[in-house]
């Protein structure tokens, strides 16, 4: 490589963020329920089998990489021998522009080969980016294995790429299914970890402990009542950096390195009140005047067959009732909460007075001020 890859986040201290991890146990009584039983096998059985196909996808992978890596980067016959016949086309509209001493028609077809070589030298770059991430394990927990199995085949030279009519690369990704190597380089971007919003957040949560402790001490000392925690401007803050995110990463990697990435979290608990029904492809019950999940409401979805078609609206982009803005503002206040948490605690640990702060009311007309300035 010309380049030495290095995840941003390797050369990170460890212990940006020192969370606890969530641990919770259930169980069944043995012989009470025996299709239940049943159930759970199979069930235990599935994910056995997701995770035998990961970690096969996960040594492939490995193990394509460190052979591009150990050839420097270098291009495989299979994309020189996908592309022989192309090329000595392109020479051969050269050559006879040249001997019928047209030269309009010389410099069209020069500007096509040096377009194709640009071409490949993209696709050799795009190529040796997937292998050093690969090698890197930077992918997220978002990017499954079909498109695991997608990175795999741009690295293998058993895969077969072909070169269109417009002299663009492309890659079976799986069944002859071509895609684009420069769709292929969009890919990537949405199946790697953000590590750069990531370090923000995890700054903001480090950074949280020193305001808590000097608020604490001027609060002992000069009988300071602090403004506390003021989540409203964390969130306008937080809204804006996850804008710029990707969503993918910020919803299923572990974020604050406390063991609940916020897909998870919000399986656990999910936060529907105040979301409208229609947005999540529910219809209102009976008596229903606003179309919003409100009250008992909440509950009554929360404990229904629908709990996990509500989740997956939420977390799923591929759900046709997924909507960014929305999963944005939960994720946003379940990273500020977070932060809060470490504020109050870090507060009360250093022996400041307890101080008033603002309804959930307040601190959304707060924010909604400032992202309208």
């Amino acid at each position: 490589m010309d380049k030495k890859y290095k995840s941003p986040l390797k050369n990170a201290d460890a212990t940006l963020v020192q969370g606890a991890y969530n641990a919770a146990a259930a169980g069944i009584e043995t012989g009470k329920y025996q299709g239940m039983d049943k159930l759970l096998q199979i069930s235990s059985e599935a994910v056995s089998q997701i995770s035998k196909n990961r970690a096969q996808n996960v040594k492939k992978g490995n193990d394509l990489a460190d052979d591009i890596n150990s050839m420097n980067g270098s291009m495989g016959q299979d994309f020189f021998g996908a592309s022989e016949e192309y090329v000595k086309g392109l020479h051969g509209n050269y050559k006879s522009a040249a001997q019928f001493g047209r030269k309009n028609k010389q410099g069209e077809h020069m500007g096509e080969l040096n377009k194709f070589a640009i071409e490949t030298a993209n696709a050799k770059e795009i190529r040796n980016e997937i292998a050093q991430i690969q090698t890197a394990g930077d992918w997220s927990e978002y990017c499954s294995d079909a498109e695991r199995n997608m990175f795999n085949n741009v690295m293998d030279p058993k895969t077969k790429k072909r070169v269109n009519k417009e002299g663009k690369w492309e890659v079976d990704i799986g069944d002859g299914n071509f895609m684009l190597m420069s769709d292929i380089k969009t890919k990537m971007g949405e199946f790697k970890k953000d590590y750069k919003t990531m370090v923000n957040i995890r700054k903001d949560a480090i950074g949280i402990a020193a305001q808590a402790k000097e608020d604490a001490l001027r609060n002992k000392e000069e009988g300071y009542t602090p403004k506390g925690f003021e989540p409203e401007k964390y969130k306008y803050k937080m809204l804006q950096q996850l804008k710029e995110g990707n969503m993918g990463s910020l919803m299923y990697d572990d974020v604050l390195e406390n063991g609940e990435p916020f897909a998870k979290a919000l399986e656990a608990n999910p936060q529907i009140n105040g979301l409208k029904y229609a947005d999540l492809g529910l219809t209102p019950p009976p008596g229903d005047d606003n179309g919003i999940i409100d009250g008992e409401e909440t509950a009554g979805l929360l404990g229904s067959e629908q709990k996990a078609s509500i989740i997956d609206a939420l977390i799923n982009p591929k759900n046709e009732f997924y909507n960014e803005d929305t999963t944005r503002d939960l994720m946003a206040d379940y990273f500020v909460g977070f932060i809060g948490n470490q504020y109050t605690e870090d507060y009360k640990r250093e022996g400041g007075t307890p101080y008033n702060s603002l309804d959930k009311d307040d601190q959304d007309a707060k924010v909604n001020s400032y992202l309208n300035l």
